[in-house]
């Protein structure tokens, strides 16, 4: 998906799912009276469902998943209600305004020279995003408290905000009105019949939804779908509300939600992104779909399942991926992805037939090459120039016939034609993809991909708005204290003096002056190394190549350049395998300085 927040830890994420089953009040621990609801429970469709993924009552399905630390606090306010419908009253505005007059808020109010959040503050931030988020409609259930661990925030869109959501967003919904999918006639038809029996064992085992059979007239039908609009359910094939959306379009649309809460009071900041850089949460995520091993028939395989059994299996390597799938569980990119490399790992399978065939080739006129036959014919007492000065001696040309032997197998005269069809597989390639790519975006709708792609790169980066914010509360901060140094009284209108000033809207080259000085030092270090490296595999191999001429064993001196050859490559590989690692790593730290903004510089 295209929320990438995610929190790589399978303990966390396991242990999250086992405590969804239970929902207990922050104060006694006990359960959670909830409020009757008006949505269904989901329909008993004998899929394998995990009890983890709905809340207490069993009947509202988590579809979201905050975590954060939590460590006792030493004041013991009333915290927020664990679990609402979106219909209690949210008090949260006084509190915060009578925890800002005594100076216990966070946030810009707070010591502009302390960058790191307490416990309290982070407290209260969490206290308004969740306010902000049950506001929106949300509804919330968390689990107890306990002293320094992991707690676990559950989220619920109800149908209210589900199908407004979804129609702003333009979600498209099977309809009931069906399209007869009529099977070409002739030859054509012929063709296509032999052409799917040879493909169906590299088809997957996957159910296609979009296309159905009347079992009397054995006519394929596919499935229209169109945007969803709340006035006109009618048109619309709604068995159960609980089940009209996936879990995935659930997930993106409470992804969206939680991205656009703000939090005002607290502190300046927009969206789970922001929170999660300063580590108000230290996790954001959507569950999985149930286990991913099957613990019933091969017909109550959930979506989880399906993807381990029929792609993320070795069994399965020689078929088709389940593209389709993949782009409903994962999102539009991951299944794009995906399909580039199944058409990428389709289309080389000519050349690799072709580079077998130039290897075969190889092998049966090695004996017949003239260069060969001259350099391994003894009878003709070839004899070659030292390789190195005093202590090399002359050596003749055969003893390298094992060598030249091996190299023709790979290089030889149909090499030159494999040459120039890899220059044609490339064009076709990239011709095949392109014709692919648009037959995927029509068929999963992606019109609006690029928009959400423009949208996602004009947003800040939230390390780079944490930097933004830190340096506002610092430029405050030395504006008061240069009033306070001229025995200027800072009172009430001084503060809201200094609020209404101008903030600045972007970092300064400044600001970004030592992030510059280590990113070009460390650039120019990694180059050095490189280049070192190299360097010390050309003088590895002129050494190893001397040291094994004074060798007054023969048989040593006639492989010697087999020998250095192999050694080298050997050490070339080594050091390309530990610099691609060191370099990954550096990579990695050096965009974490960096703090850049995350924007299309026009």
């Amino acid at each position: 998906m295209s929320e990438s927040s995610s929190f790589h830890s399978a303990k966390l994420v396991s242990l999250a799912r086992s405590l969804s089953g239970f929902g207990l009040d922050a104060a006694n621990g006990g359960p959670v009276n909830l409020p009757d609801s008006s949505e269904p429970p989901p329909p008993e469709s004998g899929i394998d469902l995990g009890p983890g993924l709905f809340f207490a009552d069993g009947k509202r399905k988590v579809d979201y998943i905050l975590c954060y630390k939590y460590k006792k606090r030493r004041s013991s306010k009333p915290r927020l209600s664990i679990s609402s419908n979106g219909n209690l009253p949210i008090i949260l505005p006084v509190r915060l305004e009578a925890e800002a007059e005594s100076g216990e808020a966070g946030g810009a109010g707070g010591d502009a020279e302390d960058s790191k959040l307490t416990e309290e503050e982070k407290a209260l931030m969490r206290e308004e995003f969740e306010a902000g988020l049950l506001e929106a409609g949300l509804q919330i259930e968390r689990d107890k408290e306990k002293l320094n661990g992991i707690s676990f925030i559950r989220l619920h869109i109800p149908w209210s905000i589900l199908s407004r959501e979804a129609e702003l967003q333009k979600i498209k919904v099977a309809v009931k009105k069906k399209c007869e999918l009529r099977k070409r006639t002739g030859i054509a038809g012929m063709w296509d019949t032999v052409i799917s029996q040879l493909n169906r064992p590299f088809q997957p085992d996957v159910p296609d939804n979009d296309i159905h059979k009347d079992s009397q007239s054995r006519v394929n039908f596919k499935t229209l779908k169109h945007s969803f609009i709340r006035d006109k359910l009618h048109l619309y094939d709604i068995k159960s509300t609980a089940t009209l959306f996936d879990n995935a379009t659930r997930s993106r649309i409470v992804a969206e939600i939680i991205s656009r809460t703000t939090c005002t009071r607290t502190c300046q900041t927009t969206g789970i992104s922001s929170l999660l850089a300063r580590g108000v949460y230290i996790s954001a995520f959507p569950l999985h779909d149930g286990p991913f091993t099957r613990r019933g028939t091969k017909d109550q395989r959930n979506e989880r399942q399906l993807l381990h059994e029929e792609w993320a299996n070795y069994g399965v390597m020689f078929k088709y991926q389940p593209v389709d799938l993949i782009r409903k569980y994962f999102g539009e990119q991951i299944g794009l992805y995906f399909a580039w490399l199944g058409v990428y790992t389709q289309l080389l399978i000519p050349p690799s037939v072709l580079g077998i065939i130039v290897f075969l080739y190889g092998i049966l006129t090695v004996d017949t090459n003239v260069p060969s036959q001259e350099t391994c014919d003894d009878n003709l007492n070839i004899t070659m120039c030292p390789l190195c000065d005093a202590v090399c001696d002359y050596w003749r040309l055969s003893s390298v016939c094992s060598l030249a032997r091996a190299s023709y197998l790979f290089d030889n005269g149909a090499t030159v034609l494999f040459a120039i069809f890899m220059s044609l597989w490339a064009a076709c390639f990239l011709e095949h993809w392109k014709r692919r790519q648009m037959c995927l975006k029509h068929s999963w709708d992606l019109t609006s991909l690029e928009h959400e792609e423009e949208r996602v790169q004009d947003e800040l980066r939230p390390e780079y708005e944490e930097a933004l914010q830190e340096k506002k509360a610092k430029l405050k901060a030395q504006a008061k204290k240069k009033l306070t140094q001229a025995g200027e009284s800072v009172d009430g209108e001084t503060d809201q003096m200094l609020a209404s000033q101008p903030d600045p809207e972007s970092l300064d080259i400044e600001d970004h002056l030592s992030g510059y000085v280590i990113n070009v030092s460390t650039l120019l270090l990694l180059i050095f190394v490189t280049f070192s490296a190299v360097f010390g595999v050309v003088v590895y191999r002129i050494c190893m190549l001397s040291v094994w001429s004074m060798n007054p064993d023969p048989e040593a001196k006639a492989s010697v350049r087999m020998t250095v050859t192999t050694t080298g490559i050997i050490l070339n590989m080594l050091v390309v395998l530990v610099l691609e690692e060191v370099y990954g790593a550096i990579a990695v730290w050096l965009t974490e300085l960096g703090n850049v903004f995350n924007a299309v510089i026009e």
